[in-house]
């Protein structure tokens, strides 16, 4: 289990080491102010890269890498799909059930600060705002394809797209960084933990199956 583990530090620490500093800088500056402070330095061209790299974060785009990985592997292909269930579900839970009162950032700082940048084109939405399931799901896809690569340098390349989805919701005024912060979390611990079940079932029945061949 260690030696599991411990392979995965490429994506691990990086990512720990700044899911650290997120939540240092929450305890330290409020969510409005966060937020008001990312939404003030805009430019054209970060409108056009959030606007659609949000959409890494997206169940359609989930299912479509999804779709290509099985093209070299059912088994990791399935790994990504039940991740995402498993994420989704999660999620759905917190919003609305748990959560489904939780503002949007654009409902609740467009009353008092009329002049926030907006991005033309993006629909914003008012609840349902706890956690990010854009975040997650991008973290879980993510962390499920850096569990998947052998190469280290590969597992903290695939650190990189969830980190730009992740922050494409809060400057887009979709989330809150808790909202992300915990999605984030929620994505990377789900795929983690499924993976390392699986793999344990899958070496168990490697182990079980000629045993079972050898004595009937």
């Amino acid at each position: 289990m260690g030696q599991f583990f411990f392979r995965q530090w490429p994506f691990g620490v990086p990512f720990t080491i700044l899911w650290l500093a997120a939540g240092y800088l929450q305890f330290f500056y409020s969510q409005n102010e966060i937020l008001l402070r990312i939404n003030h330095h805009w430019t054209p061209a970060l409108d056009g890269l959030f606007k659609y790299g949000t959409y890494g974060g997206d169940g359609l785009f989930v299912l479509a890498v999804a779709a290509l990985v099985l093209l070299f592997s059912r088994r990791h292909s399935l790994r990504i799909l039940l991740s995402y269930l498993l994420s989704s579900t999660l999620v759905h839970l917190g919003k609305q059930v748990l959560f489904p009162q939780a503002h949007r950032p654009w409902y609740t700082l467009s009353q008092v600060v009329p002049e926030l940048h907006r991005v033309e084109g993006v629909v914003l939405y008012q609840s349902a705002s706890f956690p990010s399931g854009h975040s997650t799901s991008a973290f879980a896809l993510c962390m499920m394809l850096a569990l998947q690569a052998r190469c280290p340098w590969l597992k903290a390349l695939c650190l990189l797209p969830a980190l730009m989805v992740a922050f494409s919701r809060m400057y887009l005024l979709q989330h809150y960084p808790i909202d992300v912060h915990v999605g984030a979390l929620l994505g990377v611990s789900t795929s983690l933990l499924l993976y390392y079940y699986l793999e344990i079932q899958r070496q168990n029945y490697a182990r079980w199956w000629p045993q079972k061949g050898r004595f009937t």
